[in-house]
């Protein structure tokens, strides 16, 4: 008897450790994360769980929506859109299941990067390779420095960047961070050719971020070379720089900082902080990209 015992709660032990290897349980990535998906027939967003169930639309305004970022609450999404038009694209903000949608600003410029302060008062975003805060109503908009923004520290005291770079294979990018003041500007590393896309860790400790060793700039008439893109951790004071994963872009992290998912040969994936376990949750014939992970909400 005691060793029938014993083998049920051996095998209770392994059932335990599967679910949580393969993801399941609460060991499992948490939350929602929005992406730009072209199911419709049109680059809208969508919002799924962290797993990759019950993807559903939450923007109807084709042809082109882009961006996606979260409030620190995860009630709002923000995002761009060209809504109708094809010259450029405005600001929108809406709740998370895409109700109460509203323009935040209206303008002839092409406008990024749309990012959420930690006060949930403000937005950053870029319009060229500049980058700009505004409050939340189309006011009080004003200069933040130069580069796309890439999100706040989770104590609102650093910014990060990405400057000079406007993506893969068109201008090699490098990753700055600044005082949220915008003084105190410092190249992240000297070490990598190209950085972009920077994602700031829930603790704040570290940055995620696209990496490659050859800059990827590009040349009319001459075919690139292969992708090196991956995706690398980096202290937030500059040390500690390590390769996680390669062939992979946009990394946003988890609410609790043990995943990451990013995007990948149009799907969108999901792998632990240290790069393992690695596994798609997207599988549409079109393209899933740039993932945004937004905060657990309280029940």
């Amino acid at each position: 008897m005691c060793q029938m015992k014993t083998l049920i709660v051996l095998l209770a032990l392994a059932v335990v450790a599967l679910v949580s290897a393969c993801g399941g349980g609460p060991q499992g990535p948490q939350g929602r994360i929005a992406f730009v998906s072209g199911r419709s027939g049109n680059h809208e967003i969508w919002v799924m769980n962290a797993d990759g169930s019950n993807p559903h639309q939450v923007t109807h305004i084709p042809p082109l929506n882009f961006d996606p970022s979260w409030s620190p609450d995860g009630g709002q999404i923000v995002f761009i859109s060209t809504a109708g038009r094809n010259e450029n694209t405005n600001i929108y903000i809406m709740n998370a299941d895409g109700s109460n949608l509203r323009q935040v600003t209206d303008t002839p410029d092409t406008e990024r990067a749309p990012r959420f302060l930690p006060d949930g008062k403000s937005l950053a975003f870029a319009k060229g390779l500049e980058a700009f805060l505004i409050d939340l109503d189309g006011s009080n908009e004003r200069p933040w420095g130069t580069g796309l923004p890439g999100g706040t520290s989770p104590d609102g005291e650093k910014a990060a960047f990405t400057v000079g770079g406007t993506g893969w294979h068109v201008q090699a990018g490098e990753v700055w961070v600044a005082n949220i003041d915008g003084g105190d500007r410092r190249r992240l590393t000297e070490t990598m050719a190209y950085t972009a896309a920077p994602s700031w860790s829930p603790d704040g400790d570290r940055i995620a971020m696209e990496c490659a060793e050859k800059a990827l700039i590009y040349q009319p008439f001459i075919e690139p070379e292969p992708d090196t893109v991956g995706i690398c951790l980096i202290d937030q004071d500059g040390s500690g720089l390590r390769r996680v994963t390669d062939n992979a872009s946009n990394p946003t992290w988890s609410p609790d900082g043990s995943w990451i998912a990013f995007w990948r040969d149009e799907d969108i994936y999901v792998m632990r902080a240290d790069g393992t376990g690695a596994r798609k949750i997207t599988d549409y014939p079109g393209q899933d990209r740039t993932p945004a992970w937004g905060p657990v909400l309280e029940p």
